[in-house]
C-alpha cells in the first residue's frame, strides 16, 4: 500500500471522527441550552407571552448557532493530507517534520500518479510504513465532546425521577410560548387595598398624600406564608425593605390578610413589591401619590324652618355627620388652597351636580334643602388645571330629623276608676315636644257631650309648661275646707253637674305643635270614670284593703318562716 493510500485512509477515519465529535457537541449544546432556558423561565416565571416568546427566540438562535458551528462546520471543512500528517506527528514527534513534507508533496500529486522524482523517501522508510499501516488516534477528544451531552442527559433523567410534572410543564412552556401555561408553585402573592382592589404593575394606584395607605398581602393559592419581605422604592430612589411576620401582627376582623403594611405616601410615585414563600416573581407595582386640591374651609350656614322659631346658626366647618330638622336650608361656603378648574358634587345615589366657582376659582357656595326623611351622603370632586383630583375626598352626611307630634301623658288618674256622684277628681298631665307645644286641652266626654275642662295656648318661641294639674268637681260644693287645700293650690278647678249613677265619663288630653299643615297630635290619653253609688265605692275600697292585708300577712309569714 502506497503512502498516499495510507494517508487517504487515515483522512477518512479522521473525518468520521470529526463529524462524530461535531454531532456530540451539537447535541450537548441543544440539551444544555434547553436546560438553561428552562431554568431562566422557572426563576423569572414570566406571565406575558411576549417575554416567553423572546426566550423561545433566544433558544432557537442558540440552536441555529450550534448547527452552524458544529454540524455545518464539520461537513464543510476541507481536510488535507498535510493536516493528517500533522496529526500523526503530534502523536509521534520523532518524525521531525519529514512526514508533513511528504504529505505536502502528495497533496499536489493526483491520486494514482507515480511518485515525484527527487522527493526524498525519508530517513527510515521501514518505521514510516509501520506507523502508517497501524495508525492510532486518541479517543480523549471524543470523551470531552460527549461530556456536555452526558451531563445534560443526567440532569434531565434526575429531574424526570424527582419532578416529572415540572419537567413536562417546562418543556411545554418552552415549545408553546403562546399558550397560558403556568408554573406550579405553593404561593402566588398579591397586594390589595382595604377595599379589595389589587395592585397592578401596569396601572398605578392613585392615593392622596394626606391619608395613610394600608396594603394587605394575599395569596391566590391559599393562605399566605408566615413571613414575607416587603420592598418599598421611594420617589427619591431609596429602597427600604421590611420583614413582615404573621405572628407579630394583631389580627383584625374584616381584613383580607394577616400580613399588612401601612405608611404615609410621599408626593410622587413610589414602587412596592412583596416576596415570600416560593414566590419571588412579583414585579414592582407603582403607587402615585397625588397632591390634589385641598378644601381648606367649609363654613356652613343653617337656616331652620320658620315655624320652629330657632335663630340662624353658623358652623365653622362642615362635620362628617350632621343631623338637622326637616326643611333646614344648608349653605356651604368652601375655600380651596389653589385655583380649581371644575367642581362636581357627587352623592351616594349616583347624582352628579356641577357647581359654579367664583371668578378666581378658589371658592364656591352651595345651597341645599333637607326634605322629609332624607339621608344624603355627598362629597366634592375638585379638579385643577393638571387634572389632578383627590381619589378619596372627605365625605359628609346630612340627616333630616322629622318633627314628631307632641307627646301627652295623663299622669293622674293613672287608671280607670269608680267614682261617686259627689267625688273630687284631681288630674295631672305631662306635655313634651321637640320644638314646643302650640296648644293643649283637657276634655271630658259625657253622654256624647264634650266639655273642655282646661285649655292653653302658647305663641311660637314660648315654652309650654311640662306639667299641669287640675281638679274636677262632679257636683257643686264648697272647697273652703282646709282638707282640700293641697288639692286647690295652683290647680285648674272645673265643675260639671252631678252625673247619674251608672253613667261613664271619659277624661282625655291632646296637644298640637307649630308644624305647618293640618293639626297633629301624638294620640289621646283616655281614662274611664264610672259613676257608682257610695255603697259600691265602699265595697270596692273594702276589697282593695282586704287584698292588701292578705298580701301583708303572706309576706309576714314568709319572714317568720326564715
Amino acid at each position: 500500500m502506497s503512502l498516499q493510500q495510507q494517508l487517504d485512509r487515515l483522512r477518512s477515519r479522521l473525518r468520521r471522527r470529526l463529524l462524530l465529535r461535531g454531532h456530540l457537541l451539537w447535541a450537548g449544546a441543544m440539551v444544555l441550552g434547553m436546560i438553561v432556558a428552562g431554568t431562566i423561565d422557572w426563576c423569572l416565571q414570566p406571565v406575558s407571552s411576549l417575554l416567553r416568546g423572546l426566550l423561545f427566540l433566544l433558544l432557537v438562535s442558540w440552536l441555529l448557532y450550534a448547527v452552524w458551528k458544529w454540524l455545518l462546520g464539520c461537513w464543510l471543512q476541507r481536510l488535507t493530507l498535510r493536516e493528517v500528517a500533522f496529526q500523526l506527528e503530534r502523536l509521534d514527534p520523532s518524525w521531525q517534520g519529514h512526514l508533513a513534507v511528504l504529505a505536502s508533496t502528495l497533496d499536489r500529486v493526483p491520486s494514482g500518479s507515480p511518485p515525484a522524482v527527487g522527493v526524498p523517501p525519508g530517513p527510515a522508510l521501514g518505521p514510516v510504513e509501520h506507523e502508517l499501516m497501524l495508525p492510532r488516534l486518541r479517543s480523549v477528544p471524543l470523551l470531552f465532546a460527549a461530556l456536555p451531552l452526558l451531563l445534560g442527559i443526567a440532569a434531565l433523567f434526575t429531574l424526570q425521577l424527582r419532578a416529572p410534572h415540572t419537567l413536562q410543564i417546562g418543556l411545554a412552556r418552552l415549545c408553546l410560548p403562546t399558550e397560558s401555561i403556568r408554573w406550579p408553585r405553593q404561593a402566588e402573592l398579591q397586594l390589595v387595598t382595604s377595599s379589595g382592589d389589587a395592585l397592578s404593575p401596569g396601572r398605578p394606584l392613585q392615593v392622596s398624600t394626606r391619608q395613610p395607605l394600608t396594603l394587605f398581602v394575599v395569596d391566590q393559592e391559599g393562605a399566605p406564608p408566615n413571613e414575607v419581605v416587603w420592598s418599598l422604592k421611594l420617589p427619591d430612589g431609596r429602597v427600604e425593605q421590611h420583614t413582615l411576620r404573621a405572628d407579630a401582627q394583631t389580627s383584625e376582623t374584616r381584613v383580607p390578610s394577616r400580613l399588612r403594611f401601612s405608611w404615609m405616601p410621599t408626593p410622587g410615585t413610589s414602587w412596592v413589591r412583596v416576596q415570600g414563600g416560593d414566590d419571588h416573581t412579583m414585579n414592582w407595582c407603582p403607587i402615585e401619590s397625588l397632591s390634589a386640591p385641598v378644601l381648606l374651609q367649609t363654613e356652613t350656614a343653617l337656616e331652620y324652618p320658620e315655624y320652629l322659631g330657632l335663630p340662624p346658626n353658623t358652623l365653622p366647618a362642615l362635620p362628617a355627620r350632621l343631623s338637622l330638622p326637616t326643611g333646614t336650608q344648608v349653605t356651604i361656603h368652601g375655600q380651596f388652597d389653589r385655583p380649581v378648574k371644575t367642581l362636581i358634587r357627587h352623592t351616594s345615589t349616583g347624582e352628579i351636580m356641577p357647581l359654579e366657582l367664583d371668578p378666581g376659582g378658589t371658592s364656591f357656595s352651595h345651597v341645599t334643602n333637607l326634605a322629609a326623611d332624607q339621608r344624603m351622603v355627598f362629597w366634592f370632586e375638585a379638579r385643577d388645571e393638571a387634572s389632578r383630583v383627590d381619589p378619596r375626598p372627605p365625605r359628609h352626611e346630612l340627616l333630616a330629623i322629622p318633627d314628631k307630634p307632641p307627646e301627652t301623658r295623663l299622669l293622674t288618674p293613672n287608671e280607670d276608676q269608680y267614682l261617686t256622684p259627689q267625688a273630687l277628681v284631681p288630674w295631672s298631665i305631662q306635655l313634651s315636644d321637640d320644638y314646643g307645644v302650640r296648644q293643649a286641652r283637657v276634655r271630658l266626654l259625657h253622654d256624647d257631650q264634650e266639655t273642655v275642662l282646661w285649655s292653653g295656648d302658647w305663641p311660637r318661641g314660648a315654652a309650654a309648661p311640662s306639667h299641669i294639674t287640675g281638679l274636677l268637681q262632679l257636683s257643686e260644693q264648697s272647697l273652703d275646707d282646709p282638707a282640700f287645700a293641697h288639692l286647690t293650690a295652683s290647680a285648674e278647678i272645673s265643675t260639671i253637674p252631678a252625673p247619674e249613677q251608672g253613667s261613664e265619663l271619659r277624661l282625655s288630653v291632646e296637644a298640637f305643635d307649630h308644624a305647618p299643615g293640618p293639626d297633629r297630635t301624638g294620640g289621646l290619653s283616655v281614662r274611664r270614670l264610672r259613676i257608682v253609688s257610695p255603697r259600691e265605692k265602699l265595697n270596692e275600697l273594702h276589697q282593695l284593703v282586704t287584698q292588701q292585708a292578705a298580701i301583708l300577712e303572706r309576706q309576714a309569714e314568709e319572714l317568720i318562716a326564715r
